[in-house]
């Protein structure tokens, strides 16, 4: 599989390697995206992200926006070229991302940069 390559920082964009970055589907699918990403280390329940993204619906209502944005995202990935369950960990229970598809992320790469400094800085080196 390419790199995924995620910008965070001025917007988010998508790049499956050096090609042209991707179109989002909406504005959520890009949204989650997003925060699955940061959140790559977990998984979460469905109901979880139904209520943090979508607060203002009932529960099966945002159930159901919920399900539309993952199979946007799937269907984003399909169009790709990608294989969505090599990125999206998603069942009937559970939504994340796979931390082991070959993915780079700007913000991941600035927190790296950043923890290194802050470790060097306690040295005094």
């Amino acid at each position: 599989m390419p790199t995924l390559m995620l910008y965070l920082f001025g917007g988010v964009t998508l790049q499956v390697g050096a090609s042209k970055p991707l179109s989002f589907p909406t504005k959520k699918s890009k949204s989650l995206l997003a925060f699955l990403v940061l959140s790559k280390e977990r998984t979460f329940p469905r109901s979880v992200l139904a209520g943090q993204f979508w607060p203002e619906s009932e529960g099966e209502r945002a159930q159901r926006s919920l399900n539309s944005e993952v199979w946007r995202l799937r269907a984003m990935f399909k169009s790709a070229g990608l294989q969505p369950s090599d990125i999206l960990v998603s069942n009937s229970e559970i939504v994340g991302f796979r931390s082991d598809c070959n993915h780079w992320v700007d913000a991941g790469e600035f927190y790296a940069a950043t923890r290194t400094l802050h470790t060097v800085g306690r040295r005094g080196l």
